[in-house]
């Protein structure tokens, strides 16, 4: 079976609408938990599926050191990522999840089995990058500290 029937067969199992697919480009891109976004690639020069989760900005500056060192901590061994990786879209500045399954041992139900592994480790991974503290004081100083003086009242 190709890959693309592959795709599609496992779209029609989980009652995906057909436009998430896009056979021109071997995507297939859709969203679960209202707020994760998947793609499914099946690149033309590889016998493999990548199944990627785009995680977050890294945001520059100091919060995007601290986010590529937790990720590189997080990846080690694949242990805390259950075998998935952390990657870092360069071009896009942003932090990516994926697998990569070898199509020889790909169904319908291991395929769905993955991308469902891969969102509730996202979930898991996207809570210790935010850095919820430093993402509010990166905002803070773009804005050239605005806010940060009060006057005192005596």
């Amino acid at each position: 079976m190709s890959t693309q029937a592959l795709i599609e067969r496992w779209m029609a199992d989980i009652q995906l609408d057909p436009s998430a697919l896009n056979p021109d480009q071997r995507l297939c891109s859709f969203r679960i938990f209202d707020s994760l976004d998947i793609t499914l690639e099946w690149p033309e020069a590889s016998d493999d599926l990548f199944v990627v989760i785009d995680l977050m900005a890294t945001q520059g500056g100091e919060l995007r050191r601290k986010r590529l060192d937790e990720a590189m901590r997080l990846n080690a061994f694949g242990l805390l990522t259950r075998g998935a990786v952390i990657g870092w879209d360069e071009v896009n500045d942003r932090l990516v999840l994926s697998y990569r399954l070898g199509l020889e041992r790909v169904d319908t139900a291991t395929l769905n089995s993955a991308v469902m592994n891969l969102a509730e480790i996202a979930q898991d991974v996207q809570e210790r990058l935010r850095f919820e503290q430093d993402v509010v004081m990166a905002q803070k100083v773009a804005r050239s500290g605005a806010g940060w003086f009060q006057p005192i009242q005596a």
